[in-house]
C-alpha cells in the first residue's frame, strides 16, 4: 500500500498506455485541442489543471478573415456607408497574389538631424568681425586725436572716463579803411553782431572774435585754436574758400535822379571780407562743437552814404547762430539757417532780403523808397518757421504782400483787412494811401505769426 499520491495496482487500475501520435491526433484535431480526462475521485499524478476551452479547427477565428459589417442603424456610432463597407471588405480580403502585381513600396528615408556646428561657427565669425571693427575705430580715433588735436578717446561717451572742457580764445583785428561800401561776413557756427559805433576809432573797422572749442586739456585746445582761421581782408587778400554759399542778388540804389539803378558791390579797397574757416570735419569724427562769435564795429562816417552811386552793401551768412545788425543803412542781404535775426535802427534799400530757416525775424527801421513812383523796389522779410515782428513808420507807402500758411497776421496799427486769420492768412494791398504800386514789401512765414507795429 502506498500513499494517496500513488496509483493502486489491480484489475481496472492498470496503467494506461500512452497513445501514439497517430491515435492521439485524429482527423480534424490538433495536439493542443485534446486534454486528458480523469474520472471523478481518481488520483492524478499532478494537480488538476484549468481546463481550457476547446475549439475546433474550423471554429478558430482567422487572423485575416473579413470582418462582418453591420449596416443596421446604430445611434451610438456613425452608420457605415455601403461603399465604405465594400472598400473595407475588399481591402481586408485581398489575397497575397494581389500584392505581387504592385510595385514594391519605397521605404521612407529617415530625416537626418541637422548639426548645430554651422550656426555656432557663424556666430563666432560675426563676433570676431565686430571686435575687429571696434578695434579699428578706437585706433583711428586715437590717431586723429594725437595728430589733429581732436578730443581723445577718454572724451568719447562710452569709451574711457575722461571729460572735455570748454576753452575760449579772444582776438581783435583792426582793418584801416577810408570808406566802407561792401562788407561780407561768412561764418558757419556762432553769433554775428554788426553795429555802427559812434565811439569807434575813425578810419578803421574792428573785428573782435571769440573762438570756443572743447578739448581735454590746454595743449589740445591750443592746437584746435590754431586750426581755426579768421581772415579780415579785402576780397583780393582772402586765401581760403569762402564759407558763404548763397548767391547774393544784385543790389540797387536810388541814384541821383531818383530812379533805382543796379549797383555793383565794390571789390576795391573800400570792400571788406570776414571769412571764418573751420578745420575739416569730414570723416568719422565731426568737430561741429567749435564755435566762432564775432563782433564788427565801425564809425558812422565810414559807411557809404545811401544817396551815393554805391551805397553800403552788406552780405551776412551764418548757418547756425543768431545775427544782430544795428544802425546800418544800405542793401542788407542776411541769411540764417537756424537762428534769430534782429535788425534795429536800420534803413533798407531796394533789393534787401532778410530771411532765416528756423527762427524769428525782428525788424525795426524804415524803407528807403525811390523818389520815382514808377520805379520798382522790393524788400523781403522771411522765415520758414518762426515769427515776423516788423515795426515801420506810419507813413510807409508800399504795397504789403503778407502771407502765413499756418498762423495769423496782426496789423491793428495799420488799416488793413486780413483774410483767413487762424488758418492760411493773407493780405495784399496798400499799407497806406498813396502807396507806390512798384514798391512791394514781402512778409512771408510758413509756420508762424506776422505782427505789424507802428513806430513811435
Amino acid at each position: 500500500m502506498g500513499s494517496g499520491n500513488n496509483r493502486s495496482q489491480g484489475p481496472g487500475n492498470e496503467p494506461e498506455e500512452e497513445p501514439t501520435t497517430e491515435d492521439q491526433i485524429s482527423e480534424g484535431e490538433t495536439p493542443r485541442s485534446r486534454t486528458r480526462q480523469f474520472e471523478p475521485g481518481q488520483n492524478t499524478p499532478y494537480p488538476p489543471r484549468r481546463q481550457t476551452r476547446q475549439f475546433e479547427t474550423d471554429q478558430r477565428p482567422r487572423r485575416n478573415a473579413p470582418r462582418e459589417v453591420d449596416t443596421d442603424y446604430n445611434p451610438r456610432r456613425r452608420q457605415a456607408r455601403p461603399y465604405e463597407t465594400e472598400q473595407r471588405a475588399t481591402r481586408r480580403t485581398r489575397s497575397s497574389d494581389d500584392y505581387d502585381d504592385e510595385p514594391p513600396r519605397r521605404r521612407a528615408q529617415r530625416r537626418r538631424r541637422q548639426s548645430a556646428w554651422p550656426a555656432i561657427l557663424g556666430g563666432c565669425a560675426i563676433g570676431i568681425l565686430l571686435v575687429v571693427v571696434a578695434a579699428v575705430v578706437v585706433v583711428f580715433i586715437a590717431l586723429r586725436s594725437t595728430q589733429s588735436g581732436l578730443p581723445g578717446i577718454g572724451n568719447i561717451p562710452g569709451v574711457g572716463g575722461g571729460s572735455s572742457q570748454t576753452f575760449q580764445h579772444k582776438d581783435v583785428q583792426t582793418v584801416p579803411m577810408t570808406t566802407l561800401s561792401s562788407l561780407q561776413v561768412c561764418d558757419k557756427i556762432g553769433t554775428i553782431s554788426i553795429a555802427v559805433d559812434p565811439t569807434a576809432p575813425s578810419g578803421q573797422v574792428q573785428v573782435k572774435t571769440t573762438k570756443i572749442v572743447h578739448a581735454a586739456n590746454d595743449a589740445a585746445a591750443n592746437q584746435e585754436f590754431s586750426r581755426i582761421t579768421i581772415e579780415a581782408q579785402p576780397p583780393t587778400g582772402i586765401t581760403n574758400p569762402l564759407a558763404c554759399t548763397r548767391t547774393v542778388p544784385t543790389p540797387t540804389s536810388p541814384g541821383t535822379s531818383g530812379s533805382s539803378t543796379p549797383a555793383t558791390p565794390t571789390t576795391g579797397n573800400s570792400a571788406l571780407v570776414v571769412n571764418v574757416t573751420f578745420p575739416d570735419s569730414t570723416g568719422l569724427v565731426n568737430t561741429a562743437s567749435d564755435v566762432v562769435d564775432m563782433q564788427i564795429t565801425f564809425p558812422a562816417n565810414l559807411a557809404a552814404a545811401t544817396s551815393s552811386a554805391t551805397p553800403l552793401f552788406l552780405n551776412v551768412q551764418d548757418a547756425l547762430g543768431d545775427i544782430n545788425i544795428d544802425g546800418l543803412q544800405g542793401v542788407l542781404a542776411v541769411k540764417g539757417s537756424s537762428g534769430n535775426i534782429k535788425v534795429t535802427r536800420a534803413m533798407l534799400l531796394s533789393g534787401s532780403d532778410i530771411e532765416t530757416g528756423q527762427g524769428n525775424v525782428t525788424f525795426n527801421g524804415s524803407l528807403l523808397l525811390p523818389t520815382d513812383t514808377t520805379a520798382s523796389a522790393t524788400y523781403i522779410l522771411q522765415s520758414e518757421q518762426g515769427k515776423l515782428d516788423v515795426t515801420l513808420p506810419l507813413n510807409t507807402a508800399v504795397i504789403l504782400d503778407a502771407s502765413s500758411n499756418v498762423g495769423s497776421i496782426q496789423g491793428s496799427d495799420f488799416t488793413i483787412n486780413i483774410k483767413g486769420n487762424g488758418g492760411p492768412a493773407t493780405y495784399r494791398g496798400a499799407l497806406n494811401s498813396g502807396a507806390s504800386l512798384k514798391a512791394v514789401l514781402t512778409l512771408d512765414v510758413s509756420i508762424g505769426d506776422i505782427t505789424l507795429h507802428k513806430a513811435a
